[in-house]
């Protein structure tokens, strides 16, 4: 009798199970690839989301305009400044406040009104979502030309403070840095104005 070569039904057995558990985990790799990437690419449109919000709420409070009243209050700041270019530049009275969101965190959003009438100029605009620890401070000279220290409201809406501070923590592991910002267009002395 001739002796035949090749495999034997359990050498095929072995390497088909071998196959197969090289492929699961080839694919159980792929998707927790994909899933990283995932995470990557949405804490990237996270930090996107803050820096932008960051950058606007820097130039805007930057340009902050003299007005009869300035409302600064812990979660909500009313002052006079122009809008975006794209948005007309026009000086727009700006309303910026943290809102509470059902889940326990806030939401800042922005929303311009006409500085003559007083009617809402288009719809508020969510800056950020799922932010915690919120708050705005604010600092400047009192009435006796003191060093306000920073104060949680602002208690002389005839005039601007020096500094603006916005403060929040941001969900996920997103970093949301302190702003400080200087008023440039404060014309402060001090007491009486």
């Amino acid at each position: 009798m001739k002796h035949m070569q090749g495999f034997t039904l359990l050498e095929v057995l072995a390497a088909l199970s071998l196959l197969g558990l090289l492929m699961v985990l080839a694919a159980s790799s792929f998707k927790s690839s994909g899933i990283a990437a995932e995470r990557s690419q949405r804490a990237a449109e996270r930090m996107e989301q803050v820096l932008a919000a960051q950058r606007f709420l820097r130039q805007s409070l930057e340009g902050m305009r003299d007005m009869p009243r300035f409302v600064g209050e812990s979660k909500k700041i009313e002052y006079l400044a122009a809008v975006p270019l794209e948005l007309g530049r026009q000086p727009k009275l700006h309303r910026l406040q943290f809102v509470p969101e059902q889940s326990g965190t806030w939401t800042l959003q922005i929303t311009f009104f006409d500085k003559d009438n007083g009617a809402p100029w288009g719809e508020s605009q969510v800056l950020n979502h799922h932010l915690r620890d919120v708050r705005i401070n604010y600092r400047g000279f009192d009435d006796m030309r003191r060093d306000s220290g920073w104060l949680e409201d602002w208690p002389w809406p005839q005039r601007l403070p020096r500094l603006v501070r916005i403060q929040a923590r941001a969900e996920g592991g997103v970093p949301w840095p302190t702003l400080s910002i200087v008023v440039r267009n404060n014309q402060q002395t001090g007491a009486g104005k």
